[in-house]
């Protein structure tokens, strides 16, 4: 038996390939939910890149790249559930053509108006749809604050994705903007630091929702429950928040 070098003992724990063979066998057995978010996270950097590649062959032809982005994400969670790591072979090299399949299904399916809309339109109807099965049937009153919390969605959209910064910029207006204003970036933060500090699920639904884009359906795959109990979730949460929101009035 070959003795151990210096250090090799620590690759021994950190070792990459180790770590995600460990996480397959937890999706199997004792933790699949974590694992499940374990392996989106480790390979969500290569499947967002798969479908841009996919994207530039196929620019022009009725998709954005935030629709082949989703599409990908999807793909990649039934991959996940899918793959058998028994059987010898990279993950990548099995998804790769599933994300790509995806995609091009899309791609034929599409129509001239389902391609007008783009991610934040659908993540909007998604908030929409949350928050008006909330107070379908309510009072005067109970009417009155559910419009309140569509504008805080939109806010909370605007303010917590990952380009506000860049569309803020792009506001064309010779005027002082709040964007440029101290209160602008202290709202940020103190938004920022609420959902950081949101109970689980809370946090994991205002997070995978607002800064990493995903809709609803791909939340509750995720996370393995119904898309009506994200949206419940993310209600709940979003309650929380508001009051963060009223600060600053």
């Amino acid at each position: 038996m070959t003795a151990l070098r210096s250090g090799d003992g620590l690759r021994l724990l950190i070792d990459d390939q180790r770590e995600e063979a460990a996480e397959w066998r937890r999706l199997r057995s004792t933790a699949p939910g974590d694992a499940r978010k374990a392996l989106f996270a480790r390979y969500r950097e290569f499947t967002r890149r798969t479908a841009l590649k996919e994207f530039g062959r196929i620019v022009g032809m009725g998709l954005e790249s935030s629709d082949c982005v989703h599409e990908a994400y999807e793909a990649l969670l039934a991959s996940i559930e899918r793959f058998d790591p028994d059987r010898g072979i990279a993950f990548t090299i099995y998804a790769r053509p599933r994300i790509r399949g995806a995609i091009r299904n899309a791609l034929a399916k599409a129509t001239e108006a389902r391609a007008s809309f783009n991610a934040r339109k659908r993540a909007e109807r998604d908030r929409l749809t949350s928050l008006k099965r909330k107070n379908k049937t309510g009072s005067e009153e109970e009417q009155m604050e559910a419009l309140r919390e569509v504008v805080v969605g939109m806010a909370l959209g605007f303010i917590l994705e990952d380009n506000a910064d860049e569309e803020a910029n792009n506001v064309a207006s010779e005027a002082p903007s709040a964007f440029d204003g101290a209160a602008w970036k202290q709202m940020a933060n103190a938004l920022s630091e609420k959902l950081a500090n949101l109970p689980d699920p809370e946090h994991s639904v205002m997070d995978y929702h607002y800064k990493q884009g995903l809709r609803f359906a791909e939340i509750a795959s995720l996370l393995g429950l119904s898309r009506g109990r994200i949206s419940q979730i993310h209600s709940k949460a979003l309650a929380r928040m508001r009051k963060s929101i009223a600060k600053f009035r």
